[in-house]
């Protein structure tokens, strides 16, 4: 199977990004958004994130790095218009970077597991009660257990586009290879690596799972 063949239905790629970004490949409002940045590292990994996503989309399509069109949902989703059967989802914890890319609607969300927080406090502010429940019946540490939950929620509001404020409270994990958001029903399936906990979700039942380094 060719890498760059555009995935089959069911079919997710996963790209960790570790290549140096590209700024001569953007576009001119990425460009002055890369500008924005007051951060270096933010302004590192919003680089790095859409050099590989440009590069990437066009070993997939065979068009133009610089040439092709980088636009956001009104929600802040990122796609490619000239691309329709292409679609991708960035998420980064800390300089961790990564990409999905599917031939549908594909959301993808990651976090460290070093990640230090109250998670029993999170848990009982942003989770419903079933989820509470599906962490209290983990055997696996509290912050572990919330993360893959969270990782969940957050991989669902990704694929739909929509901000954790307007939709955290409608997105429901039913169990660790399903989803709901309202009623419409989401798939889900477990990423790990390293010291990373991820999760993608996709409306179409998630039957393959390739992971490459860019």
């Amino acid at each position: 199977m060719n890498r760059f063949e555009i995935p089959e239905p069911g079919e997710f790629h996963i790209y960790r990004v570790t290549s140096d970004g590209d700024e001569t490949i953007l576009s001119d409002s990425e460009k002055n958004r890369y500008a924005a940045y007051t951060s270096k590292d933010a302004a590192l990994i919003y680089l790095k994130g859409h050099s590989a996503a440009r590069n990437l989309a066009a070993e997939y399509t065979g068009k133009i790095p610089s040439m092709l069109e980088f636009a956001t949902t009104p929600e802040g989703k990122p796609f490619f218009p000239c691309t329709p059967n292409l679609h991708f989802n960035l998420s980064h914890s800390g300089g961790d970077i990564f990409i999905a890319f599917s031939c549908f609607p594909v959301g993808f969300d990651i976090e460290r597991n070093s990640r230090k927080a109250e998670f029993l406090k999170l848990a009982k502010r942003y989770l419903h009660a079933r989820e509470m429940e599906l962490m209290n019946s983990s055997s696996k540490p509290e912050s572990l257990a919330f993360l893959e939950l969270w990782t969940a929620k957050e991989a669902m509001l990704k694929l739909l586009g929509i901000g954790i404020a307007a939709g955290l409270d409608k997105s429901l994990v039913v169990n660790e290879e399903e989803g709901f958001f309202n009623e419409t029903k989401i798939h889900l399936s477990r990423y790990f690596i390293g010291d990373l906990t991820g999760a993608l979700a996709s409306f179409s039942k998630i039957q393959l799972v390739r992971e490459f380094t860019y």
